[in-house]
């Protein structure tokens, strides 16, 4: 089974068990860029996983974390967007392969999601000069980037392309994209945030076990920013970093444009090699397993 048709699996049954299911956007290849939204209540989180494509340990993550949270009774509304960068996962996890399918996954989305609006894929001849690049660059399991290798989590409007791992050519990492917010999976995200005015972003990511809140922001910000960060570490058991020198990510934009609390998370300990394997899954479920629910609680006391 294929990355993306288990995916689908999965967010089916997350809507028959009572989420709403839909899409954002979507992928340079045409993939929707799925929403699994629970609750209703007024204080509201987004969080968002699997923006850099060898990190699809993230998005296993979300499906547990949504599955938990359908069985409890929560005070707000969690947006959860368990695979922002679904083309540069399926080629992480299927390599060269998950671009011949991809008619085949749409078709998926048909017979599940019909009532999602899709824009028509790339052409053949988009897509073959596209595999034709790839097929130049290979080592597709440690691929971070989307299908047209920019790497997604350096390319939003926040102090963008003066990051200190910047790159200015496309390839597998650290390219910031021609302009800030390039790629059509950086809009969708970018528009959907600031459609439902969140009162929190989370964004998870892979390793280290650490936990970043900061992005220049100073006073009172900062210090409601600290407490909150603080208080997730408590219970992950992760520390707490500063993340110096990092810029354009979603963290970063949410921080410095919209002026609420964004955590970074990174799961899995340094000692994981990248791509992190499911059989690490379960000890990283119970170290989040009620991550969304404390912050929901957080943002009811802190009023925010």
């Amino acid at each position: 089974m294929s990355f993306w048709s288990e995916y689908i699996k999965d967010l089916k049954n997350l809507q028959k068990g009572g989420a709403k299911v839909y899409s954002i956007g979507e992928s340079v290849l045409g993939r929707p860029i799925f929403c699994v939204q629970i609750g209703e209540g007024a204080k509201k989180l987004l969080a968002q996983y699997a923006i850099h494509a060898r990190e699809h340990i993230t998005c296993h993550l979300a499906i547990m974390q949504a599955k938990k949270l359908l069985n409890e009774n929560i005070n707000g509304t969690v947006f959860i967007l368990p695979l922002v960068n679904p083309d540069g996962v399926c080629l992480a996890v299927d390599g060269i392969k998950s671009l011949n399918q991809i008619d085949k996954d749409l078709s998926l989305i048909d017979q599940h999601f019909a009532f999602i609006k899709k824009t028509p894929p790339l052409s053949i001849m988009e897509i073959n000069r596209l595999k034709k690049w790839l097929l130049t660059e290979n080592n597709f399991p440690l691929w971070k980037a989307n299908i047209r290798g920019v790497d997604l989590n350096v390319n939003f409007d926040a102090r963008w392309a003066t990051g200190k791992q910047n790159v200015f050519k496309r390839g597998r990492e650290n390219f910031v994209g021609a302009v800030p917010e390039s790629e059509p999976e950086t809009k969708a995200l970018v528009h959907f945030t600031k459609a439902i005015r969140p009162h929190m972003t989370i964004s998870y990511h892979s390793k280290g076990e650490v936990i970043y809140y900061k992005f220049f922001q100073t006073g009172k910000f900062l210090k409601r920013d600290k407490q909150i960060a603080k208080a997730i570490a408590t219970i992950t058991g992760y520390r707490l970093a500063s993340g110096k020198g990092s810029a354009g990510g979603y963290k970063d934009w949410c921080v410095e444009k919209l002026n609420i609390p964004a955590l970074t998370i990174e799961v899995g300990t340094d000692t994981l090699s990248h791509p992190i394997e499911k059989e690490y899954l379960d000890m990283i479920a119970r170290q989040n397993q009620s991550v969304l629910q404390k912050s929901l609680a957080l943002l009811n006391s802190f009023k925010l």
